[in-house]
């Protein structure tokens, strides 16, 4: 046993070495500037990204406006007072970059990633982008037009046939049931002034988180924060309702198509990202995906595509997505492994994997100065803390067999399956562990 736990640790020691970056003193810093937050992680990059954030996402904004923070994100990026688009178009190639609008169910925002030596440039860009978007009609019918396009060509997409109606369904009653890009219907009402008066009174300091990944100078930055934050109202105090609800009984929902193939989604709860159960539930949801994609493809052939996946939310949940000829036996399969995790303690070298496996896909994730922007936002905003970001990988390395077990045994016994496909599939055939 004590060789065990010896090699255990040289593996994951060695596994820690192998994903990190080039050695450099890496440093994360948080700090205020004239009420607005910031968040500043030196880089081991001489290339960097930054980028601008608003708290409270759906539950911030309500079912009336829902995707008007994401348009007036797009017109910021495509125009200012200041830059026409073409020229706007011009400064970001000069940069070899673009921006990327965030659009996610609680924060929006727009980033930028620079080269070396280009920080200043990327940020006249991005600050000009928050204060000065350009909210012209013509500019404003070729971003409406734009979003509509995007919202459709989503509903379309095959891929989620059934995550659509499943995560309507799943939701229904909270506000993650409204896409954050909100519908085609919504935004062709949205007009000129429901844009001029959101910038003005809804993007507030309060509500506002700046963060930095690069090697940027702190005194300089201070600087040109200060400039920003001059120019935004201070606003209430954020107060937002809870975001905790209900996932019921488990259940089954079903949509008749035509077609030969069956698409699934089966939803299940799970710890809130950054709460103490993460880590163990993320591991055992490896070992999930191993299970299921070694029964139900290489084995037994139930199904010929599946995506496994654990969201990173206020109100979190995971999720199984499967594409088969036959549902009910692929559904049954599924529901088995699940319970499996429920009762079953994971052997030694199942745990090694599945902790090993988790250590590098989030290090596969962190590696450039967007995604260690992207994780630092969210930890932030979702996690509560981005100091919680330091701690997560040693709390990965200490996961047990019983820690999996026990989370997996509290949140993912109440799944919700959806059906989209020719099959006719009722409650009574599945194999539901009440």
């Amino acid at each position: 046993m004590v060789w065990y736990h010896f090699k255990r640790t040289i593996i994951l020691l060695w596994l820690l070495v192998l994903g990190c970056s080039p050695t450099t003193d890496v440093a994360i810093s948080s700090f205020y500037v004239d009420g607005l937050q910031v968040v500043h992680k030196t880089s081991a990059d001489s290339s960097g990204a930054l980028g601008f954030y608003l708290r409270g996402g759906n539950n911030y904004i309500g079912r009336d406006r829902i995707g008007l923070e994401s348009l007036l994100w797009q017109m910021s990026v495509t125009g200012t007072e200041t830059r026409t688009s073409i020229e706007m178009a011009r400064s970001m190639d000069g940069l070899g970059t673009k921006f990327n609008i965030v659009d996610d169910h609680d924060f929006t925002g727009i980033e930028l990633e620079y080269g070396p030596g280009d920080f200043g440039r990327a940020w006249d860009l991005l600050s000009d982008g928050i204060l000065n978007p350009r909210l012209a009609p013509d500019a404003l019918t070729l971003a409406k037009n734009q979003a509509i396009l995007k919202i459709k060509m989503s509903e379309n997409d095959r891929s989620q046939l059934a995550n659509v109606p499943g995560h309507s369904f799943f939701f229904k009653g909270h506000p993650y049931v409204w896409n954050p890009s909100g519908d085609a219907d919504q935004i062709a009402a949205f007009t000129r002034n429901d844009l001029i008066l959101y910038h003005r009174n809804d993007l507030t300091k309060t509500r506002a988180l700046l963060v930095i990944v690069g090697q940027v100078d702190i005194k300089d930055l201070t600087a040109d924060v200060r400039i920003l934050a001059a120019r935004l109202p201070l606003g209430p105090e954020l107060l937002l309702s809870a975001q905790a609800f209900d996932h019921g009984e488990p259940d089954l929902k079903t949509t008749r198509t035509r077609g030969r193939s069956n698409h699934i989604t089966i939803y299940f709860s799970a710890p809130k990202f950054g709460h103490p159960d993460y880590p163990a539930f993320v591991v055992g949801m490896e070992y999930l995906d191993e299970l299921v994609y070694t029964n139900l493809v290489d084995k037994y052939n139930l199904a010929e595509a599946v995506e496994i996946g654990l969201e990173r939310r206020q109100s979190n949940f995971g999720y199984i997505h499967l594409i088969c000829d036959d549902a009910v036996p692929a559904i049954n399969g599924v529901l088995e492994l699940l319970n499996t995790m429920n009762r079953v303690d994971l052997s030694v070298p199942q745990l090694d994997r599945s902790i090993a496996r988790s250590i590098l896909r989030y290090k596969m994730t962190n590696q450039t100065p967007t995604e260690q922007l992207q994780n630092l936002v969210r930890w932030e905003l979702v996690g509560e803390s981005w100091e919680k970001s330091e701690h997560y990988i040693p709390e990965l390395t200490v996961v047990q067999s019983g820690m999996v077990k026990r989370v997996f045994r509290r949140y993912s016994s109440d799944y919700h399956v959806f059906v989209v496909g020719p099959d006719r599939v009722r409650s009574s055939a599945l194999n539901f562990q009440r």
